[in-house]
C-alpha cells in the first residue's frame, strides 16, 4: 500500500484494504512493535568477536558432512571387499544389483541354472559380510 499511495498508509486504510476491523489491525501492529529484529550478520556476543548468527543456522536440506564421509568409507570398504570375490560372483552381484536383472535372466546370460545363480549370489553375500565384518573388527581394534 505504501508503494501505491506514495506514503505510509493509515490504520483505517489498511483495515479497509484487508477488510478487517481497525481494532484487529491495531492489535497486530502493536504485537509487531513488541518483537525485535536482529541481523543474521550480528555477532553472537556483544564484544563483536566470535561467530555470526548466520553461521549457526542449520540448513536442513544440506548433506551432513559426517554422513557423507561415512558413506564414502562404506563405499570404499565395499569396493575393496568386492575386489576379493571371484569374477563370477562379482558378475552376478553386478548384474543383480546394478543391472537389476532377475536370477533367471542372469542364469540365461551366464548359461547356468537359476538355482545355481541363487546359490552363487548367497555365497557372494556371505563372503562380503565376512570380509566387511572382519575389516570392521580390525578398524575397531585400531581405535
Amino acid at each position: 500500500m505504501q508503494g501505491k499511495l506514495g506514503r505510509q498508509p493509515s490504520t483505517e486504510e489498511i483495515a479497509k484494504e484487508l477488510e478487517l476491523p481497525k481494532e484487529k489491525i491495531e492489535a497486530s501492529m502493536a504485537e509487531m512493535e513488541s518483537t525485535s529484529m536482529i541481523s543474521i550478520y550480528d555477532r553472537k556476543d556483544s564484544s563483536g568477536e566470535g561467530v555470526e548468527i548466520i553461521d549457526t543456522i542449520q540448513d536442513k536440506n544440506a548433506d551432513d558432512p559426517l554422513a557423507m564421509l561415512e558413506n564414502r568409507d562404506v563405499k570404499n570398504e565395499l569396493s575393496k571387499a568386492l575386489g576379493n570375490l571371484p569374477e563370477r560372483e562379482r558378475m552376478i552381484l553386478a548384474l543383480y544389483y546394478h543391472e537389476n536383472m532377475t536370477l533367471k535372466e542372469i542364469g540365461v546370460t551366464l548359461t547356468i541354472s537359476e538355482s545355481r545363480v541363487c546359490q552363487l549370489h548367497a555365497q557372494a553375500i556371505m563372503k562380503l559380510r565376512k570380509l566387511l565384518s572382519s575389516r570392521d573388527t580390525n578398524v575397531r581394534s585400531k581405535v
